[in-house]
């Protein structure tokens, strides 16, 4: 029985796929099991992942019909038998330590999960930011429930204070993961990581955060963005606070930062909306009109003005960033 194990989703990802599961082969903690979930790839990907597979009896290859991440990331959590679990999207990659440092922690404070850090890279791979600055910390249960989830649904609605999102950049226990699984609406679209998080917070008995652990690397790339605003994202944002709500409920608490999470959604859409491309001045102000008008808090309406490039706008980011970073 394995240590850990790593679940990759593949679709369409035969571009990246060799220097992903690359990754994984030099680790230099070595005690693993990979466990490709093909999602219904039109292209080579499962070649790909079959003919690793086939040189190291450590890789296993799941196939199902495209359903999205989420199903095939219980797929591979079913079939995972590794004590602790860990992600990692086919288009990323790990650093060479990733693994050994989480299992690491994670045994050594006999935690239920373990949140490193990451970085964002350019498709060609040069470091772009380090968007995730978290203390070292040990948070017990009480700790959990009091300092990230309370937080969370009754005041900021922004896990990212002292936990995150992403699945990719953490270690998790496969039996607290299992159990959160069965809380989550896995048809979710958008924020489905989120929503697995916060489940399995409310599962954990301790979680550990590193410092400047930055061992995840974030490819950026189109595809993998929001190609602009559409009605059919705008849908998927209110169901996401929807699904956080009813998620709040079974947890038992009520989520009063809801508003809060839907004016944040809208400031999302209206930045999508400033991407788009193909839309006349008329439409595009008559959608901009309708969302601000949804804002709970209209005075975030003027935030729509980071969204626009002025003069001098990349420097004041560059020098926000240096001060944030130090």
């Amino acid at each position: 029985m394995p240590a850990v194990s790593v679940i990759m989703p593949v679709y369409n990802a035969e571009r990246y796929l060799e220097q992903s599961i690359g990754s994984v082969l030099r680790q230099s903690f070595q005690d693993w099991e990979l466990i490709l979930v093909n999602d219904g790839s039109k292209d080579r990907s499962e070649e790909i992942c079959r003919s690793f597979a086939g040189q190291d009896q450590r890789i296993i290859v799941l196939s199902q019909k495209n359903a999205g991440p989420n199903k095939a990331v219980l797929n591979g959590l079913r079939h995972a038998e590794g004590r602790y679990v860990m992600f990692l999207d086919a288009d990323d990659w790990y650093d060479s330590e990733m693994i050994r440092i989480l299992y690491q922690s994670a045994v050594f404070h006999q935690a239920d999960g373990v949140m490193g850090g990451y970085q964002k890279v350019s498709p060609e791979g040069v470091l772009l930011e380090r968007p995730l600055l978290t203390p070292e910390a040990v948070y017990e249960k009480e700790d959990i429930e009091n300092q990230i989830l309370k937080p969370f649904y009754e005041t900021e609605a922004d896990i990212y204070r002292r936990w995150s999102a992403p699945r990719w950049d953490k270690v998790y226990r496969t039996s607290v993961l299992i159990k959160a699984f069965e809380d989550v609406d896995i048809t979710m679209t958008l924020g489905e990581d989120l929503a697995m998080n916060l489940s399995f917070l409310h599962y954990a008995s301790r979680v550990v955060t590193l410092k400047d652990c930055w061992l995840y690397n974030y490819r950026v790339l189109d595809q993998s963005a929001a190609h602009g605003y559409s009605e059919a994202l705008e849908r998927k944002n209110q169901s996401l606070a929807i699904n956080i709500d009813i998620l709040a409920a079974k947890q038992g608490y009520t989520f009063a930062a809801r508003p809060l999470m839907e004016d944040n959604n809208t400031l999302g859409l209206l930045f999508d909306l400033s991407q788009t491309k193909g839309l006349t001045f008329r439409e595009r102000a008559a959608i901009s009109k309708r969302l601000i008008g949804r804002l709970h808090n209209k005075g975030k309406a003027a935030k729509v003005l980071l969204y626009r490039d002025f003069p001098g706008k990349g420097a004041l980011q560059k020098l926000y960033r240096r001060i944030r970073d130090r």
